[in-house]
């Protein structure tokens, strides 16, 4: 949430996964720091889990509205439904793509892949 480097320091950035791990509260920081190391239209990638799985559905509390899932032994995941992928970048950057695909090596969880232009 501190990337340490320049501003408009990339072309491209590559979040392999890290965002459906980050805590809701610190977006607007992950978004901030995002925008400020990405340089205009610069291409942001994004792969974050999806609600739209089996993983999902298995492992959510049955009452809970929340879509974060704590994982035994391993993390805090939160699982996105594509309102919200829209939701959350859509003032700063352009969305090129957006598609919904299961894992190849977990066929149980699925994940959006994100192409966005900042704007």
């Amino acid at each position: 949430l501190n990337l340490p480097y320049d501003s408009n320091f990339f072309n491209v950035i590559n979040d392999d996964g890290c965002l459906h791990h980050i805590s809701k509260v610190d977006w607007d920081k992950y978004l901030q720091n995002i925008k400020r190391v990405l340089k205009k239209k610069g291409i942001l990638r994004i792969k974050a889990f999806s609600k739209n799985c089996e993983f999902y559905k298995k492992n959510k509390p049955l009452k809970s509205r929340s879509h974060w899932i704590l994982v035994p032994n391993k993390d805090y995941t939160y699982f996105f439904n594509k309102k919200e992928i829209y939701h959350l970048f859509e003032n700063d950057f352009n969305i090129i793509k957006i598609e919904e695909k299961f894992h190849s090596v977990t066929p149980d969880k699925k994940f959006w892949f994100v192409i966005l232009q900042r704007k």
